[in-house]
């Protein structure tokens, strides 16, 4: 029997039609990773708007030691939040020093115009717990238990 040729592996079997289907060049496994990280850009987006970071850094360059004595928090959990927030893209790093990007100082400053970090928190406050979509009028899954994801992530 002879093998497959390289297209016909590279060739999803589609379901239907209308779908496109994927080759092997287009299969990645960086969505399935970033959804399964997702919570931690959650976890200290809240963080950082629950002490106030965005605020207290505004339009000067804060280092992780000012920043904890300002927050009261531990200098070393200072600096991890903010290393991590420098990652992601909502801070600045020079030296030891922080400093907010366009969008923490346009949405996440409390002083501009258009912040929204009082919804962020809101929003996650409220709406701690994704429930299944396979459950009955009771809130129980088909094998009688509570079906639920707690995502808080500050416990």
């Amino acid at each position: 029997m002879e093998r497959p040729g390289r297209q016909a592996l590279e060739r999803a079997d589609c379901w239907a039609e209308s779908y496109e289907c994927a080759t092997v060049s287009d299969v990645s496994a960086h969505f399935v990773f970033e959804t399964a990280l997702a919570y931690q850009r959650t976890a200290a987006l809240l963080a950082a708007v629950k002490l106030d970071i965005f605020t207290i850094i505004g339009s000067e360059m804060q280092t992780a030691d000012e920043l904890a004595s300002r927050t009261g928090a531990s200098t070393r959990g200072i600096r991890i939040l903010c290393n991590f927030l420098t990652a992601i893209g909502l801070l600045k790093k020079q030296g030891l020093a922080y400093a907010l990007s366009p969008a923490a100082q346009t949405f996440l400053n409390e002083t501009s115009a258009l912040a929204s970090g009082g919804i962020v928190e809101f929003h996650l406050r409220t709406n701690n717990s994704v429930a299944c979509c396979f459950q009955d009028e009771a809130g129980q899954s088909s094998a009688g238990k509570r079906a639920s994801i707690d995502i808080d992530p500050v416990r």
